[in-house]
C-alpha cells in the first residue's frame, strides 16, 4: 500500500475495511470505532457477522458468497449493531483482490436518509391526497393507499409499474417526453389550461388535478404526483352551468310574459287619462298617476332582473377587452345624465384584461351613474383609477357625491337593497348587485370604501390578461 491509500484509508468519514475469507476483519479504519462506538479491538476479535442484524445475516452471506462465483464487485445493505446496542443502516460496496483473497469493503452510514426516508413514508401513507412518485425513468417507485384507492389498484401493484398505466391510451404515446421535460422544472400544477384525465385500472377514466414536485437525491431526480380526483368538481360546475342556462331562460321567459300585460295596463292607463281624464276629479287623477308610476317601477325591476340573470358565471367566453372601450360604452349612454348634471369624467390610462366589453360597460356605466345620481350639492365629480398589483388590477371608481354609511357598506351589493326612499332617488336596488355579479364571474372581487359626507370609494379587482 503506497501513502496515497493509506492516508485515505485513515482520513474517510465512511467506513473502510479489509476482511478475510475466514469472516473476520483484517484491519479497520477510525470511522468504525466513531460510529459504532466498539473498539477495533472487539470488531477484530469477533467475526462480522456477529454485530450484523440477525435478520440480515442470511442475506450477506448471499451476497459475498457472489464474489466466489466471480462476480467483481458487489453492493447490498445491512444494519450493524452498536455498542449501545442500536442499530445504524450500511449501505456497502465490496470487491476481492484476487492475488490476496482479501476483500476490501467501503461502508456508507445511511441511517439517518434511512430514518428520513421513513418518517417521509409514513406521511405519505397518511396523506388524504393520492400520491405517487415515480423516477426519471417513469417506474413507480412509491405510492400511498389512497392513490391506490383512487385508481382502483390492490396494495403494492402499482409499484415497478410505468407512469404510463395511469395515463389514457390516447394521451401515452405523447406522455413519456412530457414526463421528462417535468422532472426539469420546478414544482408546479400540471397541465394548466388543460383538461387533464387519468386512467383506473379497470380501464375508466376521469378528470383530475396535478401537483407535481421534482425531488433531487443521489440516486437521480424522482417527481412526486399529488393527484385530485375533481369528478365531483367538474359535475357540480356542470349542474351550476345548466341551472344558470334555466335562470337565464326563465327570466327571459318570465320578463316577457311579464312585461306583456304591464304594457298592456300602461297603455289603457294611458288612453284612460287622455281621454277621460278631464271628467275625473282631483282625487281619480292622483290614483291614477299613482297606477302609471306603479306599472313603470315595475317595467324597471323586470328590466333589472333580467340584467341580472343574464350575467352568466365561469370565465369561459373572455376576451381581451381595453377598459377604456369599456368606459366609452358607458359614457356613451349616460351622455344625457352626465350633460344635464354637469359631471366631469376624470379617466387614468386603464389596462386591458381578459372580460367581457358589455358586461364591463355595464358595470362602469352603473358606478358612473350612481356617482351622478347620488350627487351633492356640488357639480358631480367622478374618477376612475387603476393600480397593477401581483396578478390583478386593483380599480376604484371615486366621487364626491353623499357617501354611504359604514354600516351599509356590505348590504348594498344584495339585490333590491334600497339605502333611500323612493321618492328621494329613483331606482330599484339591483345595480350594485349587478355590478358584483359582473366582477366575480371576470374573477374578482368588489367593495366599498365609504367616506359619509365625503363622497364614496368603489374598489374592485380584476385579473391581469393572459396575454400580458
Amino acid at each position: 500500500m503506497d501513502y496515497d491509500f493509506e492516508q485515505f484509508f485513515d482520513d474517510s468519514l465512511d467506513m473502510l475495511c479489509i476482511a478475510g475469507a475466514d469472516g473476520y476483519f483484517k484491519r479497520l479504519n477510525p470511522s468504525f470505532e466513531r460510529i459504532l462506538g466498539w473498539s477495533t479491538e472487539d470488531l477484530l476479535a469477533r467475526p462480522f457477522v456477529d454485530f450484523i442484524h440477525p435478520e440480515d445475516v442470511e442475506a450477506t452471506i448471499a451476497e459475498v458468497e457472489k464474489l466466489a462465483e466471480g462476480i467483481p464487485t458487489i453492493s447490498f445493505e445491512n444494519r450493524y449493531r452498536c455498542v449501545d446496542g442500536s442499530y445504524r443502516f450500511f449501505r456497502w460496496t465490496a470487491h476481492p483482490d484476487p492475488d490476496t483473497g482479501l476483500l476490501y469493503a467501503i461502508a456508507r452510514d445511511e441511517t439517518e436518509l434511512r430514518a428520513a426516508q421513513d418518517r417521509f413514508r409514513i406521511a405519505l401513507e397518511a396523506s388524504p391526497t393520492a400520491m405517487i412518485m415515480a423516477g426519471a425513468d417513469g417506474t413507480i417507485v412509491m405510492v400511498n393507499h389512497a392513490a391506490e384507492e383512487l385508481f382502483g389498484y390492490e396494495a403494492g401493484k402499482l409499484l415497478g409499474e410505468p407512469i404510463e398505466v395511469l395515463v389514457p391510451d390516447a394521451h401515452r404515446p405523447e406522455h413519456p417526453a412530457l414526463r421528462a421535460s417535468f422532472a426539469n422544472q420546478h414544482a408546479r400544477p400540471m397541465g394548466v389550461g388543460r383538461d387533464l384525465t387519468a386512467r383506473r385500472g379497470d380501464g375508466s377514466e376521469f378528470p383530475v388535478e396535478i401537483g407535481l414536485n421534482p425531488i433531487r437525491t443521489a440516486e437521480g431526480t424522482f417527481v412526486l404526483a399529488a393527484i385530485v380526483d375533481l369528478t365531483e368538481r367538474v359535475r357540480a360546475a356542470a349542474e351550476l352551468e345548466r341551472s344558470n342556462r334555466e335562470l337565464e331562460h326563465f327570466a327571459s321567459v318570465a320578463s316577457h310574459d311579464l312585461k306583456e300585460p304591464l304594457r298592456m295596463v300602461a297603455g289603457y292607463l294611458r288612453l284612460l287619462n287622455q281621454r277621460h281624464g278631464e271628467q275625473l276629479d282631483t282625487a281619480a287623477r292622483e290614483y291614477l298617476r299613482y297606477a302609471v308610476d306603479g306599472t313603470a317601477r315595475m317595467q324597471d325591476l323586470i328590466e333589472g332582473l333580467l340584467t341580472y340573470a343574464r350575467v352568466q358565471q365561469g370565465r369561459a367566453g373572455l376576451e381581451p377587452v381595453a377598459l377604456k372601450d369599456a368606459v366609452e360604452w358607458a359614457t356613451s349612454n349616460l351622455e344625457t345624465a352626465i350633460a344635464e348634471s354637469g359631471a366631469s369624467i376624470s379617466v387614468d390610462s386603464l389596462p386591458v384584461v381578459d372580460g367581457d366589453l358589455t358586461q364591463l360597460g355595464q358595470l362602469l356605466q352603473n358606478l358612473i351613474g350612481n356617482a351622478i345620481k347620488f350627487r351633492s350639492v356640488e357639480t358631480p365629480q367622478v374618477e376612475i383609477r387603476a393600480i397593477r398589483e401581483k396578478g390583478e388590477w386593483l380599480l376604484s371608481v371615486r366621487d364626491n357625491g353623499i357617501g354611504i354609511e359604514e354600516d351599509s357598506r356590505e348590504r348594498v351589493f344584495e339585490i333590491f337593497q334600497r339605502l333611500h326612499d323612493r321618492g328621494d332617488y329613483e331606482g330599484t336596488g339591483i345595480g350594485l348587485a349587478v355590478c358584483r355579479r359582473i366582477v366575480e364571474r371576470h374573477g374578482g372581487r368588489i367593495w366599498l370604501e365609504p367616506h359619509p359626507g365625503a363622497g364614496t370609494r368603489v374598489c374592485f379587482t380584476l385579473p391581469r390578461a393572459t396575454a400580458g
